[in-house]
This record gives structure tokens, sequence and C-alpha cells, in this order.
């Protein structure tokens, strides 16, 4: 009766090591740029710098497909748990488009840390 204790502390150990192995590689990435909803990114791929100089909070607000981050190196999707928060920030009246973040890629998407406002 004594192992089973044993294994069980024994398994939750090994389990502990491997996903602080996995979480290792994943290192914090600090982006300036736009936030910007999906669909419109997918519309305007090839012209999104001319784009990007008329698009406003208030469409970015009547997004339901996700956001995105176009910044120097592309434009890059969010996960769903930062499209959450980011619906959220863009609600406030003191949010701005333009912003950095502190995020971490996962799956080929951005997971949001923190929105960094820009100073004025």
């Amino acid at each position: 009766m004594k192992i089973f204790p044993v294994l069980s502390l024994f398994f939750s150990l090994v389990l502990t090591s491997c996903a602080t192995v996995a979480r290792e590689d994943i290192r914090e990435l600090k982006l300036y740029g736009m936030i910007i909803d999906n669909f419109c990114a997918a519309q305007h791929k090839e012209d999104i710098d001319e784009f990007s100089k008329t698009y406003s909070k208030d469409k970015a607000l009547n997004c339901t497909l996700g956001y995105a981050f176009y910044s120097t190196s592309g434009i890059r999707e969010f996960d769903s748990e930062s499209n959450e928060k980011i619906t959220r920030y863009l609600r406030d009246k003191k949010s701005e488009l333009n912003a950095g973040i502190k995020c971490y890629e996962l799956n080929n998407k951005l997971h949001l840390v923190e929105i960094i406002i820009p100073e004025r």
C-alpha cells in the first residue's frame, strides 16, 4: 500500500518537469504596431500600409473574427484568449490601436501578456 503514494508523487514530479521543459523555449516578445481585426487584415494584406492609415477603432470594435497585430515584422494573429483581452481593451475610451505589446508566440499565434499604452 505504500507504493501507491510513492508512484503518485513520482508521476506528478515527472509531469511537472516535462511542463517546465516545454515552457523554457517560449520567450517573451515586445512589439510595437497596430491592432487590426483579422477580416480587414486578410482583405488588405497587399495594401496594409495604406489601409492602416484610415483604419479606426470603430472598425476594430465591429470585429467578430478576432484580432491580429500589424508591425514591421508583418501581420500576426492573436489566440482566442488574447482576442477577449483586446476586445475589453478597445472598449476603454483611452485605448488606441497603435500600441506596444508584450506577448509570446504559441502555436503560430500571439498570446498577449500586456498592452503598453503609448505615453503622451
